[in-house]
């Protein structure tokens, strides 16, 4: 094939170092962007032969386009520069020294083995002698692993080794060097072959892009050495044990896994005329990508993320493969492509069934923990990108849900821009690459409307989190990104105040006016893949960060804390019942119910800007207890505000022994008072713990304390930062008969994040409270309010303290919130709304109710579920029947919303007024 010779100006790198002594890393020069030189070839656009390689990230027909992109956006430049700079120090040292990068690929250098056994999860041996260096399989399932990856400087070149592989253990003081057992050393084997051949993918478009035959022979010394080494050993046989047989890949112990296979297919997409014309058997390339895919299609699942992630290793073989033709079986490029699109098999489901049956008709979210279902669609998006620039066909043009699958993501995003944490997964950011690929797939279409639509998105992770185009350093991103993003503008905002992922069980509200200011709480409970046994889980937002975080999974999904801790109900911001509440937190459909929300989720319609509320329930089926949750943001200024939240439970045969509150908060240390400012009396306690019948998940709480506290209490969690504003979290509770006050220290937060919280608390112990009340916890609920603040300006609450009725009125709860400017809100709940309260000048009937009063009076009446609502003579009255409805002044003008006929009395005057949003009274 003609080769066009680009000229390149580059520094030359440091090469030529020892095989035996590893050399440090150099610095690499700097690599000027290409200046294109035009020519006729290259002036038109030409019909694409799909039959010719390259084809995965691109053909020869679409290269002058490339080089346009990087020649004239800086972005495109950027990415095409780190690519120069990850390789050519390596590429320049392999012409004197070709053994150096081979040398360090894992492999079966001296015996050779023909075959690899595996028993359970781990490695165990080999057999056999094959005529060349084989590729020595993983070393075990579970990434979770004491010793550390060397760097490439440091392996060992042809290790081969029966003790192992020479590496640092990251466990013992000091980090000695020592041999690893294969067998122990996690997912190190395949993440160092990974690595190595995704650098000769690198150096293989570097060729194609070039031309300088260095990058060739480096890429095709690495790749082919990979293909003949996986080519002539078997695939992996179980011994003894043989459990995880079903699911194991050729390299490693998912063939989810597989992702050095991604790389290998590309490079030898882009060699593929190199290796011809060095007279290699190409054939031995495609059987062994056939006999791959088979076996990740054979050994993958057709339910959840697995579907998705198996079709990324096999779609870039399969599209590395010529016709169907070319087979005797008709196992070719469109047979495997089809396993992906259109076909379907007992552990591969092809798009065709998946997209249908597993996406929300209505929000497009995939049923899994967030930091799973996005990668999904990121992925559908990137294979169907892939398959358009191998074939030309367009793959989702009958699955417009795809759309919202991507942009639901600023749903479940925090103020700061990171998503929730909740299941198996941790505070990130949304991938943006599946904008930009949305963005993409507009722009060949020619719907810039629908691309502008996008910009917004990309933008807020700009402003949000520094999200910078040439962040995703991958051929991918330089290959298919748009040029320039088009000038947009979303119609909408982003995000409703409160949204509801009924496919996820998962709950928002949300007031946010920025990253410092805004505030936002979500509830978990327990529906779909990779989900947790939580009950109803709470993350609380606060002053940029998320201050009481969810605690994520364990370091693996295989390590004895993950399972007794992580995963289980004890980790969680939720109630516990009799220390026992416990549910699998593997294939269950224990989800909570949503009895009221305010604002309708998904709506931009709401009775307030500052209020908003829900109501959710719970059956704890260890214990059979009903549970319910009530919670409530209150913004009292731009900058202020705190959240309300009303936790019952109680066994449905009334034989509660206790009930446990916990709430975790990122930081150093929690602080406990009692209402009268005193520091409550806090003694070491061995409480909460197996040993008293607990769950196991209580043997990981430390350094416990604790005091008796019928009384309200204060706790005040500090968050110190040498960079940064020191924050704190306020908690006030309500005294109730019968409690125990315990502050603990749990296992660090597993959800948190780079960015999602400061890295100075990232890693530490969180400070943590647990408020049992004997008995049961129903007509005595806990009730709290929390407050994030910064610690220099101080909190904005003066006092809180409980409400009581004049008489017995149901299940009754509530509290008053004095502020320093001297407002109060009065804050109203009950699960019967039909029982009356009355307190002092007060009505209340409903379940949720909000008075606010001022330094002019009352200022609003808040009622999103009830009858009515009155202080004064003045309110809303549904006349016996339930209304959600709001009345507010603003500049000296009453405002109300219902979505019934109301009664409204306010200025000493009375009148019935119809549905309405947000109307004068008069």
């Amino acid at each position: 094939m003609k080769r066009i010779m680009l000229g390149v100006l580059a520094a030359g790198l440091v090469s030529g170092c020892s095989k035996e002594k590893p050399a440090p890393e150099a610095e690499p020069a700097a690599v000027e962007v290409p200046v294109v030189q035009a020519t006729v070839e290259d002036a038109a656009p030409k019909p694409i032969d799909y039959s010719r390689h390259p084809r995965i990230y691109g053909t020869d027909e679409t290269r002058a386009a490339l080089k346009s992109k990087i020649e004239n956006h800086a972005w495109a430049a950027s990415i095409y520069k780190s690519i120069h700079d990850s390789v050519d120090q390596y590429v320049d040292r392999h012409v004197d020294d070709p053994e150096w990068i081979v040398s360090r690929l894992q492999m079966h250098w001296k015996t050779k083995y023909a075959k690899t056994y595996v028993n359970g999860s781990h490695w165990s041996h080999g057999e056999g002698e094959a005529p060349v260096p084989t590729v020595r399989f993983a070393g075990e399932r579970d990434w979770a692993s004491e010793y550390i990856r060397p760097k490439l400087e440091e392996l060992q070149p042809y290790a081969d080794d029966e003790r192992g592989i020479w590496c640092r253990n990251g466990s013992k003081e000091g980090k000695p060097w020592e041999w690893a057992p294969y067998r122990d050393t996690g997912h190190m084997i395949e993440s160092i072959n990974a690595h190595i051949v995704g650098m000769a993918e690198k150096a293989a478009f570097l060729y194609w892009y070039t031309g300088e035959e260095k990058y060739a022979k480096f890429a095709a010394d690495i790749s082919w050495t990979y293909i003949l080494g996986m080519y002539h050993r078997s695939n992996p046989i179980t011994y003894e044990n043989h459990d995880k047989a079903q699911i194991i890949g050729l390299a490693t112990f998912e063939v989810i896994h597989e992702g050095v296979s991604m790389s290998l297919a590309a490079a030898y997409d882009y060699l593929y005329d190199y290796f011809a014309a060095q007279g290699k058997d190409v054939k031995i390339a495609q059987d062994l990508f056939r006999r791959w895919s088979d076996r990740i299609i054979e050994g993958g699942g057709a339910e959840g993320n697995w579907n998705i992630n198996q079709a990324r290793n096999f779609v870039y073989m399969g599209l590395a493969l010529e016709d169907d033709a070319e087979y005797a079986d008709g196992k070719g490029r469109q047979y495997y492509l089809r396993q992906f699109t259109s076909e379907s098999s007992a552990h591969q489901m092809g798009l065709h069934e998946v997209v249908p049956s597993a996406y929300d008709p209505d929000d497009g979210v995939w049923p899994e923990a967030p930091g799973y279902a996005f990668s999904v669609t990121d992925s559908i998006l990137m294979l169907s990108q892939l398959i358009y620039n191998g074939t030309g066909e367009d793959v989702l043009e009958m699955y417009p849900i795809i759309v919202p699958a991507a942009t639901v993501a600023s749903q479940f995003l925090f103020p700061n821009g990171y998503m929730a944490g909740f299941g198996d997964t941790y505070h990130q950011v949304p991938y943006v690459s599946s904008l930009e690929l949305l963005m993409a797939r507009f722009e060949r279409l020619g719907d810039g409307e629908a691309a502008r639509q996008l910009v917004p998105l990309i933008e807020k992770q700009k402003t949000l989190n520094g999200y910078r185009r040439d962040s995703n350093r991958s051929l991918l991103a330089l290959t298919s990104y748009v040029g320039d993003m088009p000038e947009g503008q979303s119609e909408k905002p982003l995000q409703t105040r409160t949204f509801y992922a009924d496919s996820v069980n998962f709950l928002v509200q949300r007031n946010a006016k920025d990253a410092e200011n805004g505030l936002m709480v979500s509830l978990a409970g327990s529906r779909g893949g990779h989900m947790n046994a939580n009950g109803m889980a709470m993350e609380l937002y606060g002053r940029g960060m998320i201050l009481g975080p969810d605690s994520g999974r364990g370091p693996s999904y295989w390590t004895t804390s993950h399972g007794e801790y992580y995963s289980r109900m004890a980790s969680h911001n939720t109630v516990l019942v009799d220390g026992i509440s416990d549910y699998s937190p593997i294939h269950h459909k224990l989800a909570f119910d949503i009895l009221h929300v305010e604002p309708q989720p998904g709506s931009y319609d709401a009775l307030s800007e500052n209020y908003s509320f829900s109501e959710t329930r719970f059956n704890e089926p260890k214990t059979d207890a009903d549970q319910r949750r009530t919670l409530g943001i209150v913004r009292t200024s731009e900058s202020r505000g705190y959240y309300i939240d009303i936790f019952r439970s109680r066994r449905k045969d009334g034989e509660d022994r206790k009930n446990e509150y916990i709430y975790h908060n990122v930081g150093q240390d929690l602080q406990l008072v009692g209402a009268d400012g005193k520091p409550l009396m806090m003694k070491a306690t061995d409480e909460l713990g197996t040993a008293h019948g607990d769950v196991v998940g209580y043997d990981y709480f430390e350094d416990k304390t604790a005091a008796k506290c019928s009384t309200d209490f204060i706790g005040r969690f500090n968050v110190d930062l040498e960079k940064g504003r020191d924050t704190c979290m306020g908690v006030w509770m309500a005294g109730q008969n019968g409690r125990t006050v315990f502050s603990v220290k749990s296992p660090v937060s597993r959800a948190v994040s780079k960015g999602s919280v400061p890295r100075e608390v990232q890693q530490l112990p969180m400070p943590t409270l647990v408020v049992r009340q004997e008995g049961e916890a129903w007509s005595r609920p806990f009730v709290a309010v929390f407050e994030p603040f910064f610690k220099e300006e101080g909190s904005a609450l003066k006092k809180v303290q409980a409400l009581a009725p004049r008489k017995p009125a149901g299940d009754f709860a509530g509290i008053a919130v004095q502020t320093k400017d001297d407002g109060i809100q009065y804050i109203f709940n009950n699960t019967d709304d039909e029982a009356l309260a009355q307190v002092s000048d007060m009505i209340f009937a409903g379940n949720y109710g909000v008075i606010a009063v001022g330094e002019q009076g009352v200022e609003s009446f808040y009622l999103p579920r009830g009858r009515a609502l009155i202080k004064d003579g003045m309110g809303i009255d549904g006349r016996g029947e339930v209304v959600s409805a709001a009345l507010e002044k603003k500049n000296g003008v009453w405002y109300y919303s219902a979505d019934h006929e109301v009664l409204i009395s306010v200025d000493g005057q009375k009148v019935e007024l119809p549905a309405a949003k947000h109307s004068k009274v008069f």
